[in-house]
């Protein structure tokens, strides 16, 4: 993270105060990295919308276009997309701020915020949960920085948060009923998203903590606890939230709900 970009008029971060080993966000910068979180949320909506579906309607046969129905469906399916993603990037953001336990070096065990991002996913699938995710990333990097190196930022912000987006597995899973045979959605579809998703933001963390953060530890630190430090740091308040999380989705009547919400949302 350099003080000053060539060729810009404003720096996007400076050295922060407090430590000499990190960076902060200058005002710009912070201005700056809202405007990127909120184009990477709309931008591949809109180009989905207005071009990639435009075309694929204009290959149909006429006998295909005339269906006002099915194209109107489309185009409700679009805005719900970005409404209700929308409101989940939103309730994460303030679930992210109600905080049962803060970590030294940042992390901390919030009220549910990584499930909304992972709903996302188990709602519209792998794209639009990744999407979403790395936005909300964005979002946690303006929130709480910790700023290293580019690099570093991408393992625990972008490619950490992102990866709650990989609930987007699951949303299909069903059960049979045994009685009638019918396929239906089930819960455990939603919580094996959200562990999935979840675990895989604390492997991306864990990485980050290998490539850069134990080299930033005081020479006091026990050597020995290398290897394990990373993974026990991160998975400490990670695994926590999920635990409470898990809990949560498994009283009676909870998961139907957030089902529903996901058939509301893909009507």
């Amino acid at each position: 993270m350099s003080k000053f970009y060539p060729g810009l008029l404003f720096s996007f971060t400076e050295p922060n105060p407090d430590s000499n080993d990190y960076f902060a966000f200058t005002k710009e910068g912070k201005i700056a990295m809202i405007i990127i979180a909120v184009l990477i949320v709309l931008i591949p909506i809109l180009i989905y919308t207005f071009v990639l579906k435009k075309k694929k309607d204009e290959s149909l046969e006429p006998s295909e276009t005339q269906k006002p129905v099915n194209t109107k469906k489309k185009a409700l399916l679009g805005t719900k997309e970005l409404v209700v993603s929308s409101i989940c990037i939103a309730l994460a953001f303030v679930c992210s701020s109600i905080k049962f336990m803060e970590m030294p070096y940042g992390g901390s065990i919030t009220l549910f915020s990584m499930f909304f991002i992972t709903f996302i996913g188990y709602c519209f699938g792998l794209r639009t949960g990744i999407i979403c995710g790395v936005a909300y990333g964005i979002l946690q990097l303006i929130q709480d920085p910790w700023l290293l190196s580019p690099l570093q930022v991408c393992f625990d912000y972008i490619f950490a948060f992102g990866a709650l987006g990989l609930s987007g597995l699951f949303r299909n899973m069903k059960t049979k009923n045994k009685e009638t045979g019918e396929k239906k959605l089930t819960k455990y579809g939603l919580i094996f998203g959200y562990t999935f998703g979840a675990v895989a933001r604390g492997l991306s963390h864990v990485i980050g903590g290998y490539l850069f953060w134990m080299d930033s530890m005081s020479e006091k630190f026990p050597k020995s606890l290398s290897f394990i430090y990373p993974f026990a740091y991160n998975f400490s308040f990670i695994g926590a939230e999920i635990i409470m999380t898990i809990v949560v989705l498994m009283v009676p009547g909870i998961g139907k709900v957030f089902i529903r919400l996901r058939r509301e949302a893909n009507r």
